[in-house]
């Protein structure tokens, strides 16, 4: 049984209220950003229901087949009791799952044995057949104490109308609650959807026969019966439970000593801009007065009044979501209003002996402290992100913001902003308000937005007042765009070429590179950049994310912010290729290059070159952890192997390694980096291509996209992976985390551009 607190603690607290999240240090696997229903796939992990595809991937898109299908809707109906489904094992009538699906034959039998699932003739069952969501809907349907087969052609689930039947009594008993618009039940059900199906019937009161109608068909009846878990699970419900937020649950708890499990219920009415009272009122159709325990971001219960028209009492603001939970019955109301602020991201830190990895924040709007920790290994310094906040309890979730780039065009103090030409209203919580802005109209900035598109915080993107670098291609006088005004042919630093016109006759710059402004009236003035060094027929060569590259004799350094302009002919024409950042230069060489260099404060800001040609390729990678304490493992239907941490093209993974020719011994006996892996059909893999040439000792702090490997620097991949070895524990950190250390020891790879794209540190103790 997983530690469910750990899988659930986030997406029991407030998954829900800012939509689709990275479920923190809960984010099991490398592909969790694209799981959209991830309190159901936690769930179903925890309960050891299902499981990931291997090498950290769940596979949230992938398709179901019915074997898969049965062996999910047996476990769920078994408790997760694998004792149980063996009993059903080795005797099935079904020859095509006898031959190669023993893993599901079990589980096949059991649904068969309760009316879950048939086969499609007496001997065969077709396991690798896709299930549609009105498949599992009907299975889980039966699961929940429906029958199968009846005389009633409204409720029967088998003969012609089963589809129309199960789609509709599904949705009758909330099997499709949650499920976006994506999902259709006539389609093959993917593995998230089948999740979300699933959960909602965990939560769900079985269904018993109460005798039968008039007509003989069956009555059923759900009043006072279990739900699946409990049922399935022997699990005892706490339906007066609440969730971190105070928000109403209903709590699950095992007499075998499983993690307890809640399930926040579903809210009544839902706002995300500030509500009245007044307006809850007759949303909930009140007749009179009534008293409401209300709470804002977990803090102590208040009780208010919902009153007719009433304006003065007001909840949530725009991006915080106000959820009211009204029980007619019991005549109760809940209302739980959750704030949605938003921080930047301090350096992560790396799990460490048997720690999580974790983060803190700095706010911008908020409470979060320096001393509050989220576990997770999903962001990188300086990331804004969005989070939810308890002050008892520190912070409940986070994700990253949205954002937006985009010229500031104007504002309405206290209440939008205008970027790009669209408007975005401020959150209730937001950090800078245009109005407050440093900057000044005009400017490029990034606006951060709430999952509902309330802008949260705004900064500088690229200031308008920014050097900007051209080259003079050309300069003249008058022509049929200019009449008798000067112009003059810039390539610009996106590569494209614009006339303009310009305030003087500017042909001694012509082949300069040269900094540029204009006038309200579209005329420029020229500026030619300082520190200029021209290029002639010189031997050059630029190995891509190397931060040095030499033209002649002269040694130039390039960062994240150098602008390259490379000119080649085509069909007797110039064609012109800008890049910024040495990461995004191609490597280039050339015996006769020409050109211009702008060096600024020691690095090359602007370069213009032509006469060199460029190759790139790209390599696997993969990083093997030795343990000399894995001992060979050895099965019937996937042979023999090794199993050792690693990472395999960016993720931490338990890779399966063949052994060597003589059976017994592993073909890993050392720490080491390869660069190409294959796998058999059985997924163990044969690594090769042992790097190692690229090795150094000690690192320098990145900064402006070039890393200090050794005594050399180096640019780097925005894919970039690097992992670090300490106390024994593999774990990946961001590029932009490497800091100074004398000591490390590092293998790294480079592809051959010469841009990193893989760095292996191994901790070293420093002496004294």
């Amino acid at each position: 049984m997983k530690n469910l607190k750990r899988v659930l603690s986030l997406a029991l607290a407030t998954v829900m209220l800012l939509g689709v999240m990275v479920v923190g240090s809960n984010a099991a696997f490398s592909d969790q950003s694209s799981i959209n229903y991830t309190q159901a796939v936690d769930t179903l992990v925890g309960l050891d229901v299902i499981s990931g595809m291997g090498q950290n991937q769940f596979q949230p898109n992938g398709t179901l087949t019915r074997a898969q299908g049965a062996r999910l809707v047996a476990l769920v109906k078994a408790g997760s009791n694998e004792t149980t489904l063996g009993y059903y094992a080795g005797t099935t009538k079904f020859t095509d799952v006898k031959t190669n699906h023993s893993w599901a034959e079990g589980s096949i039998n059991y649904c068969v044995s309760l009316g879950i699932i048939a086969g499609q003739t007496a001997t065969t069952f077709n396991p690798d057949g896709q299930l549609t969501g009105a498949a599992l809907a009907k299975m889980m349907l039966i699961a929940l104490g429906f029958s199968g087969s009846t005389s009633d052609s409204t409720t029967t689930l088998t003969g012609p109308n089963w589809q129309l039947n199960a789609i509709r009594m599904a949705n009758e008993n909330g099997l499709f609650d949650g499920l976006n618009s994506s999902f259709a039940a006539t389609k093959p059900i993917t593995r998230q959807e089948a999740c979300q199906i699933m959960f909602n019937a965990l939560d769900t009161n079985i269904w018993e026969i109460d005798g039968k109608n008039s007509n003989g068909d069956y009555n059923y009846t759900n009043k006072g019966t279990p739900t699946l878990i409990e049922k399935c699970y022997a699990a005892t419900a706490n339906k007066t439970a609440t969730d971190n937020f105070g928000r109403p649950a209903t709590e699950y708890s095992f007499k075998d000593g499983r993690d307890a499990v809640k399930i926040a219920k579903s809210a009544t009415k839902t706002y995300t801009t500030e509500v009245t009272g007044g307006t809850i009122y007759a949303d909930l159709g009140l007749s009179a007065t009534a008293k409401a325990s209300t709470q804002e971001d977990g803090e102590s219960a208040v009780e208010k009044d919902i009153a007719k028209n009433d304006k003065k009492v007001k909840f949530g603001g725009n991006g915080a979501v106000t959820e009211v939970f009204y029980d007619r019955e019991a005549k109760t109301i809940k209302i739980v209003t959750v704030n949605t602020y938003v921080a930047k991201v301090n350096a992560p830190v790396a799990a460490k002996n048997g720690n999580e990895a974790y983060i803190t924040l700095t706010k911008l709007s908020g409470s979060a402290t320096a001393s509050d920790r989220f576990e997770t290994t999903a962001f990188a310094k300086d990331d804004v992100v969005l989070y939810t906040y308890i002050a008892s309890k520190g912070i409940q979730s986070v994700e990253k913001a949205p954002s937006v780039v985009g010229v500031f065009n104007s504002y309405t103090a206290e209440k939008s902003m205008v970027v790009g030409g669209k408007t975005y209203s401020y959150s209730a919580q937001v950090a800078t308000k245009a109005e407050a802005y440093g900057g000044a109209l005009k400017d490029e900035v990034t606006v951060y937005t709430d999952n509902y598109g309330y802008a949260i915080h705004m900064e500088t993107y690229k200031a308008s007042g920014e050097t900007v670098y051209a080259y003079v291609e050309d300069t003249g006088k008058g022509g049929e765009l200019f009449n008798t005004a000067d112009y003059a042919k810039l390539v610009l630093a996106d590569g494209t070429v614009k006339a303009v016109q310009t305030k003087e006759d500017y042909e001694s710059l012509k082949g300069k590179l040269v900094t540029y402004s204009s006038d309200a009236d579209g005329v420029h003035t020229l500026t030619v950049a300082a520190t200029q060094t021209a290029v002639e027929n010189k031997a050059t060569e630029i190995v891509k994310g190397k931060s040095a590259f030499t033209a002649g004799s002269t040694t130039y350094y390039a960062n994240s912010k150098t602008v390259f302009i490379v000119m080649t002919m085509e069909n007797g024409k110039p064609v012109y290729t800008a890049y910024t950042g040495i990461a995004n230069m191609p490597s280039m060489k050339g015996d006769t290059v020409s050109g211009q260099i702008v060096v600024k404060d020691g690095v090359a800001a602007a370069v213009y070159l032509t006469g060199a040609t460029q190759t790139s390729t790209k390599k696997d990678l993969i990083f093997v952890y030795y343990d000399k304490d894995v001992k060979i493992t050895k099965t019937s239907d996937r042979g023999n192997f090794f199993t050792y941490k690693a990472v395999v093209n960016g993720q931490v993974v338990d890779l399966d390694v063949a052994v060597a020719e003589d059976g017994t011994s592993s073909t890993v006996t050392a720490t080491a980096l390869y660069d190409t892996v294959t796998y058999d059909k059985n997924n163990v893999a044969t690594l090769s291509g042992e790097i190692t040439d690229k090795t150094a000792t000690g690192t320098k702090a990145t900064a402006n996209g070039v890393v200090g490997l050794g005594s050399e620097f180096y640019s780097y991949t925005s894919d970039c992976v690097v992992a670090v070895i300490e106390d024994g524990e593999l774990t990946l950190i961001s590029v932009e985390n490497i800091g100074e250390d004398a000591n490390d020891t590092v293998v790294f790879q480079v592809n051959d551009d010469g841009a990193v794209t893989g760095v292996f540190i191994t901790k070293v103790t420093d002496k004294g």
